[in-house]
């Protein structure tokens, strides 16, 4: 493992046990064993060789190169900051020993993220759902304005005391990945380029009316992904849902367990609690099926997954069961959301019916 992590440590591996075997020669040691198991098997054929002080020579020689060896590589590990397996992130591509710091692949929205969480001295936990970067800051005041946040393709903004939720959808778990791996290394950040003083446009919402949608035909149909009451997604019980941060679509305020797909296409990203399934249609448009509100700390508690990331399905194949009496009691929200993550300025989600519906009605179509 040495040999490819950090190689200076192999050669150090190399001269230890040299001398681990020389004490051979050195004391009396004419035992030897390759784990636990085998030196208890052995011990009694020992003792009755006569060979019980090899025995107390083999143990505290033992220990004595086990601690020297893990202080010396530590010492070593620490001082030249050598990528060893769990440090420093060791993802593929990600180069080893002392060059680490450099080797750091962020992109610059990345590095402007940081910036606008007031700089990596000022991040104290980064995390990720489905959909959102959050993290902890010690001084709020130096959290950037929605309006950079904007700059930096953030959709949507939750800011409360040291709590930061920015909107990113499904690359948010991506972000917080590369944000981390700046973090713990020791790469210099590069300056932002957001431009502070320039005016950002905002993109006016579509308006869903019966004229504009006279100009629209139908690209996507769209269906219920569980029994229950179908309603627009600014009915949704959370402002980052019901404000269209993520995008536009609908909520269903669920009166069975069964959670179906609401379109036809491919599973995408399946998040490791359970609670959210990614799905892209054969034309391209993201789908985010997000069971429960803030469901992402029960660590998958409550979700049973019937699909897995690759598997291509039809409008209507069940995706989960979601037991919304563990869910209640957790003290959890059970809204089934299901949001289209990626519409362009000319697509249009037109929900044709609302209230009561069965999983896999037709409720609507994505029209353009």
């Amino acid at each position: 493992m040495f040999m490819f992590a950090a190689m200076p440590l192999y050669g150090v591996y190399a001269l230890i046990q040299g001398a681990a075997f020389a004490m051979a020669d050195i004391i009396n040691l004419r035992i030897h064993a390759f784990g636990n198991i085998e030196l208890l098997t052995r011990t009694p054929l020992a003792l009755r060789a006569g060979l019980g002080l090899d025995m107390i020579n083999f143990l505290w020689v033992t220990v004595l190169f086990a601690v020297g060896t893990y202080f010396l590589a530590d010492f070593l590990i620490r001082k030249f900051q050598y990528a060893t397996p769990g440090r420093k992130g060791n993802y593929e591509g990600e180069a080893s020993g002392s060059d680490a710091a450099q080797a750091v692949d962020a992109s610059q929205q990345v590095y402007n993220i940081i910036h606008l969480l007031g700089g990596k001295d000022n991040i104290s936990d980064v995390d990720a759902c489905m959909t959102r970067l959050r993290v902890s800051v010690k001084d709020t005041n130096k959290v950037g304005s929605e309006a950079n946040w904007k700059k930096a393709g953030e959709m949507g903004l939750v800011h409360k005391d040291t709590g930061v939720q920015a909107i990113y959808g499904p690359k948010a778990d991506v972000l917080k990945s590369d944000i981390l791996d700046v973090l713990e290394s020791n790469v210099d950040i590069p300056a932002s380029t957001i431009d502070e003083n320039k005016a950002l446009v905002e993109d006016t919402a579509n308006d869903q009316t019966s004229e504009s949608l006279m100009n629209h035909s139908e690209k996507t149909a769209v269906y219920s992904a569980a029994d229950g009451n179908v309603q627009p997604i600014t009915e949704a019980p959370d402002d980052v849902f019901s404000q269209k941060m993520m995008g536009d679509g609908y909520v269903i305020t669920p009166s069975s367990d069964r959670i179906v797909s609401p379109v036809s296409g491919l599973i995408t990203s399946i998040f490791p609690t359970k609670h959210a399934i990614g799905i892209q249609t054969e034309d391209g448009i993201d789908v985010l099926v997000h069971m429960g509100i803030d469901t992402v700390q029960l660590n998958g508690q409550g979700f049973e997954l019937f699909v897995e990331e690759g598997q291509t399905l039809k409008a209507g194949d069940e995706l989960a069961q979601m037991d919304r009496e563990a869910i209640s009691k957790a003290d959890k929200d059970t809204a089934v959301l299901v949001v289209f993550t990626n519409l362009t300025d000319g697509q249009i989600i037109n929900l044709k019916a609302t209230g009561e519906c069965k999983a896999a009605d037709l409720i609507g179509s994505v029209m353009e």
